[in-house]
C-alpha cells in the first residue's frame, strides 16, 4: 500500500525535473520566443508561407550588377577618350583638305596628307550613317494606328516598369485568411542611396547587443535600443522571469524582408536565423522577424527595435 504512491511521487519529481530546464530554456532568450511590438500586427506570428521566395536583396546579384555597371563606365570612357582624340585632330584634316583645294595642287600628286584626309573624310562619313536611326520593326498590331506605348510586350500585355506603384503587404496572406492571393507581390524598390549590406550588418549588431544586454539585466542599453512598446514589453518580461544561465549566440544570419521609406521615417524587417545556446542545454535554432523603425528626425540616432515576429508554419 505504500509502495505505489511513493512511485508516484517519484514519477512525479522526476518528470518535473526533466521538463523545467526545457520551460526555462524558452524563455532566457532576449524576447522570450513571443510576438509583440507597437503593431497590433506584430502580436500574431508571421507565416511561413508569407516569406518572399525571391529576397529583396541578393548580395550575388547585387555585385553582378556593380561589375556589369563598372565594365559599362569603363567601355563609355574609352569610347570618350577616342572621341576626344578624333575630335582634336578633325580641324587639322579639314584644314589641310581645304587649303589644297583653295590654294592649287589638290590630289594632283597623292601623297601622306591627302591619304589622311581621305580616312578622315571616310571615318566622318561611317559615323554620320551610323547615328541614322534604324527603321522601327513591323508592329504585331498592324495598320491600325495604335501605338502600344513602350510597356507594351510581344504578347500583348504590359510589362512592369521601375514607375509601377508599390503594393502594400497582403494581410490576409500573412494571417492565412481565405481569399489570399496567390500571385505574389513585387518587391518594392530600394533606394539607390540605401546600403543593404551597412544596414543588415547594423541589424546584426543590434541583435547581438540586445542580447548579451538582456543576459547582464541591462535595462539603460535596452531602452536606449527599442521603442516604448517593445521595452515596457522586454521590462515586463524581466520582471517575471528568474535569473538564470547566459544565452549564446552561435550563429547569425539576416534577411531584409521589407524597407520602406516616406516623410516619417525609414521601417525595415529583417528575418533573423539564429543558432542559440542557453547555459548547458542544446543549441536551439530560431526564425525570427525584427522590425526597426527609424523616425526622419532621429536619422543620426541609429535603428530601433519596434517589434518581434515568431515565424510559424
Amino acid at each position: 500500500m505504500i509502495k505505489l504512491p511513493l512511485s508516484l511521487l517519484s514519477l512525479l519529481l522526476t518528470a518535473v525535473f526533466v521538463m523545467a530546464p526545457f520551460q526555462d530554456a524558452e524563455a532566457k532568450r532576449f524576447g522570450g520566443g513571443r510576438s509583440f511590438g507597437g503593431r497590433p500586427l506584430y502580436s500574431m506570428p508571421y507565416k511561413r508561407s508569407a516569406i518572399p521566395k525571391k529576397p529583396l536583396y541578393n548580395r550575388q546579384q547585387a555585385a553582378q550588377r556593380q561589375a556589369t555597371a563598372q565594365r559599362n563606365q569603363a567601355a563609355r570612357q574609352s569610347w570618350r577618350n577616342r572621341g576626344g582624340l578624333l575630335g582634336m585632330l578633325a580641324p587639322f584634316l579639314i584644314g589641310g583638305l581645304l587649303g589644297a583645294l583653295f590654294f592649287g595642287g589638290a590630289f594632283e600628286h597623292i601623297n601622306l596628307a591627302d591619304i589622311l584626309v581621305l580616312g578622315g573624310l571616310a571615318f566622318l562619313a561611317f559615323k554620320l550613317l551610323a547615328r541614322r536611326p534604324q527603321p522601327a520593326a513591323e508592329s504585331p498590331y498592324g495598320g491600325s494606328g495604335y501605338d502600344p506605348g513602350p510597356d507594351a510586350s510581344p504578347t500583348g500585355g504590359f510589362r512592369a516598369t521601375e514607375s509601377a506603384p508599390r503594393r502594400p503587404f497582403d494581410t490576409d496572406l500573412l494571417f492565412g485568411r481565405k481569399g489570399a492571393r496567390t500571385v505574389e507581390a513585387p518587391p518594392p524598390e530600394l533606394p539607390a542611396d540605401f546600403d543593404v549590406d551597412a544596414f543588415l550588418e547594423e541589424a546584426k549588431s543590434l541583435f547581438l547587443r540586445l542580447q548579451e544586454a538582456w543576459n547582464r539585466g541591462e535595462m539603460a542599453d535596452i531602452r536606449a535600443l527599442t521603442t516604448d512598446e517593445v521595452f515596457m514589453e522586454i521590462k515586463d518580461q524581466w520582471q517575471q522571469e528568474d535569473s538564470g544561465e547566459p544565452t549564446e549566440v552561435l550563429e547569425l544570419d539576416a534577411q531584409l524582408l521589407d524597407y520602406r521609406r516616406d516623410e516619417d521615417g525609414e521601417e525595415a524587417a529583417v528575418l533573423f536565423t539564429a543558432l542559440l545556446r542557453e547555459g548547458r542545454h542544446p543549441p536551439e535554432q530560431i526564425e525570427e522577424i525584427w522590425h526597426f523603425v527609424r523616425p526622419r528626425r532621429q536619422f543620426n540616432a541609429g535603428w530601433r527595435l519596434d517589434g518581434i515576429q515568431q515565424v510559424e508554419d
